[in-house]
């Protein structure tokens, strides 16, 4: 019913924007010609429960004395958003290529939220595994061998100390199945995190893996997968890694290199405390040495003061690509030095060049925002809170006011902060977010659609679980009480979330090992499935088997090589609009395949479906068939 009693409102909004013709016409959007009836289409009204196209026959425009079957303008395509207040203006105006917005879109999406309870289907039988096998840090979906199915990449941990990684892919087949094929490597290193960047830029994707002691980058095609190849790239040492991204950050159209540093904390038992703060966050210090302190400010929102020993310093790098090899410039940026957990790339001001938020875990998490020769340094100025202990995160718009939104994992319960014109507001509480994530380690944050419904529902991963009231006694696991563990789903209702928890095997596990997680669509139905590591190191897969009455669209963008990593993709139907980037890294231990995901809900007709590519060209699809895989290829 919004999308009929909106009509008047949205469609004045419109108009103003349509008068930047001049951007309008450069961008493609915004055209007249493109706009579309809704008096008692059948091709706009039939999908729309009865009730509400009851209620919309009696009230199309409460501000107006027109009749119900008014034809009204229906955007198909936006000029670009302006510049929210809280980010710093673009000092060279030439700088600023505006992407197509979404401002004059219909807020959320057409048709009832989670109105289908999700329903999952654990360890399918789809590809053989060895018994007694750990997996490492590191769980990727992504077509390896270019054949239009996606594959699962991950590693096997050593079976002794000092051992090597044996890289593992499950090739995607048509039935449903994934033929698992090992490689041998020379890695010796545990991963506390993983991406796919294709370098060089030639269809052949590489492994990169950020750990403790180094950097490596690892041949991921034919028949030298598993190869270390990281001095083609670089003979540079990086140690410290925390975590890793790969996205464009200088706009020349191949993919950098951003490691987070972290410096190994040496947390044992008996030097670690935790206390609660501004309820239910929680802070903890290296020191049991600040207890007395940290006792004297409960319920201050920030006793990070009182941690008596603090992190090391954590150098972070950033590994420009030129032609194929990778240039440490971090030197002439100044970056950060906590103790990176997350790295989520996001062009958050739409200015053409990528941004990114940062996550350190017993520290501030912040946003750098890209002004080409250097970043602008966001944090508390713009709602967040100044201390944390971040480990993954989600940048989506999950709300659908086409604003984009911040999930954090942590120590604790999960934080969403809503995305606004000012800055960031603290939602977690009345979209239920804490009451399910208290008590827990959080990390990997997958925004998915699972219902097909039009909007993100969350995935996050947990390595811990204590029963209330003993959260805080982690450092002394005699005192803890461990409930049986599991990983959540957080289905989207559009102004709350419902819950799932998807268990561990075996039950409770008394350990804080971060864990990953990835989705992709094994069985090739539309829909993603999940595949989650344990703290264990135990993979668990999902299918996703809830009932399918909603439509959906996978959009893959591409050039003659492959998937174009950055490429903006969005989907328009009667005037409702959603939008996805490209992109493998989107946070800690979440690396989805390079393909743009849709849901489309009870929409079974598309107007518009529109690629900005990261050269600057925008290619529309007009009226694209619905429930399929849509190839669209860069223009030359």
């Amino acid at each position: 019913m919004i999308f009929f009693l909106r009509h008047e409102f949205w469609r004045s909004r419109h108009a103003v924007w349509c008068s930047l013709t001049a951007i309008a016409l450069a961008l493609g959007g915004c055209r007249q010609a493109e706009t579309a009836s809704v008096d008692a289409s059948p091709d706009v009204i039939a999908d729309v429960p009865t009730d509400v196209r009851v209620d919309a026959a009696l009230d199309v425009s409460p501000d107006s004395d027109a009749a119900a079957d008014e034809t009204v303008a229906i955007p198909v395509g936006c000029p670009p958003d302006p510049l929210p207040s809280w980010v710093p203006p673009v000092a060279d105006p030439a700088l600023d290529k505006r992407l197509p917005g979404l401002t004059c879109a219909f807020p959320g999406w057409p048709g009832p939220a989670a109105a289908q309870p999700l329903v999952w289907t654990a360890a399918p039988n789809i590809m053989t595994m060895p018994a007694g096998v750990q997996l490492d840090r590191c769980l990727l979906w992504e077509d390896v061998n270019n054949d239009g199915l996606e594959d699962l990449i991950f590693l096997f941990a050593p079976q002794s100390v000092g051992g090597k990684r044996t890289l593992v892919v499950g090739f995607g087949q048509t039935d449903g199945t994934l033929k698992t094929q090992q490689f041998a490597t020379q890695l010796s290193w545990e991963p506390m995190d993983c991406t796919v960047a294709d370098l060089q830029h030639d269809g052949k994707p590489e492994l990169l893996i950020p750990a403790l002691p180094g950097f490596a980058i690892m041949e991921l095609t034919g028949p030298q997968a598993g190869t270390d190849v990281t001095a083609q790239f670089t003979t540079k040492q990086f140690p410290f890694n925390g975590a890793i991204a790969s996205f464009d950050m200088d706009a020349d159209g191949d993919e950098d290199v951003y490691l987070a540093g972290n410096q190994n904390y040496n947390i044992t038992k008996g030097n670690f405390a935790c206390m609660n703060t501004d309820l239910p966050y929680t802070i903890c210090c290296l020191s049991t040495d600040s207890v007395p302190c940290m006792q004297t400010k409960v319920g201050q929102k920030d006793l990070s003061t009182c941690c008596a020993v603090n992190p090391p310093a954590s150098p972070h790098s950033f590994l420009r690509n030129d032609g194929g090899k990778l240039v440490d410039v971090s030197d002439k940026f100044a970056l950060d030095t906590g103790a990176g957990m997350t790295v989520s790339p996001r062009d958050i001001d739409r200015d053409g060049r990528m941004d990114f938020f940062l996550g350190n875990d017993f520290g501030h998490h912040a946003w750098y925002i890209n002004r080409t020769t250097s970043f602008a340094f966001l944090t508390t100025a713009v709602g967040m809170r100044p201390y944390g202990h971040v480990m993954g995160s989600a940048i989506v718009d999950f709300d659908g006011d086409h604003r984009d939104d911040l999930m954090i994992a942590d120590w604790g319960p999960t934080t969403f902060y809503k995305g606004t014109d000012k800055g960031f507001v603290d939602v977690s509480e009345p979209w239920g977010i804490w009451k399910d994530t208290d008590y827990t380690i959080n990390w990997s944050q997958q925004a998915v659609d699972l219902d097909r419904d039009g909007r993100l529902d969350l995935v996050t991963t947990t390595s811990l679980h204590t029963q209330e009231g003993h959260f805080t006694a982690v450092e002394n696991e005699d005192a803890m009480q461990f409930a049986p563990g599991y990983h959540i789903v957080a289905q989207n209702t559009g102004t709350s979330f419902k819950f799932q928890h998807l268990p561990w095997e075996g039950g409770a596990d008394p350990g804080v090992t971060s864990v990953s997680g990835t989705a992709g669509d094994f069985d090739h139905d539309g829909d993603l499935d999940l595949f989650l590591i344990t703290s264990r190191g135990m993979l668990s897969i999902w299918r996703n088997d809830t009932k399918p009455v909603n439509h959906w669209i996978n959009v893959h963008a591409r050039d003659a090589v492959g998937p174009v990593r950055g490429a903006l993709v969005q989907v328009w139907a009667q005037g409702y609009a959603q939008e996805s980037r490209v992109a493998d890294s989107t946070g800690w231990g979440t690396h989805l395949a390079p393909v743009a995901h849709f849901g489309l809900g009870i929409v079974s007709k598309l107007d518009l479906v529109r690629v900005w590519w990261p050269s600057g060209q925008v290619t529309d699809v007009k009226a694209p068939a619905i429930d399929q895989e849509l190839v669209v290829q860069k223009p030359l």
